[in-house]
């Protein structure tokens, strides 16, 4: 049985801080498994700026859906109120997509960076999005890297990320 083959039929869950290497273990999840996963869907909702949230293409050449602008809201707001602005701002770029997918669900799911849609978006959505697929890979910021800038969005983040590892058949925490 080759190495990720285990992950197939389970929703695996993988989370640590900055620069921690949850987007390159992603990859190379999706590289061992593509072809044994049957219909994929591959979100990547990455913010690509200020040196964190690297994109899935910074590693494997594969086609996702990507919204254009996401935000990195801790880095790029200057205070609590714009924090939530673009945070908000995130969740109405993403929101479409998951519920683009609950209306066709494949049978796996991937998502990188998911917590850009939870820090303003309604886990529910995205709980069904992961409920509705037989396979599901994600990854998720889970430290304490950052400065909310008294938004609560540390908070919020911690709490969602916490409750979703406990609905995971394994977290696999990078440090």
């Amino acid at each position: 049985m080759r190495r990720y083959e285990l992950l197939i039929g389970k929703k695996t869950l993988i989370i640590g801080g900055v620069g921690s290497g949850k987007t390159r273990l992603t990859a190379e999840i999706l590289r061992g498994l593509m072809d044994r996963m049957g219909s994929l869907t591959l979100m990547d909702f990455a913010p690509g700026r200020g040196g964190v949230g690297l994109p899935l293409s910074s590693y494997i050449n594969i086609g996702c859906v990507r919204p254009e602008g996401l935000h990195a809201p801790r880095i790029e707001g200057r205070d609590a109120e714009e924090v939530l602005r673009l945070a908000r701002d995130n969740e109405e770029k993403i929101r479409p997509i998951l519920i683009s997918f609950l209306s066709k669900p494949t049978d796996a799911l991937v998502i990188n960076d998911l917590t850009i849609y939870l820090h303003s978006g309604d886990p529910e959505i995205l709980l069904k999005c992961i409920d509705s697929s037989k396979t599901f890979i994600g990854n998720a910021y889970y430290g304490k890297d950052f400065d909310d800038k008294g938004s609560g969005l540390n908070e919020r983040e911690r709490f969602l990320v916490e409750k979703l590892m406990k609905m995971m058949d394994l977290v696999i925490k990078m440090s």
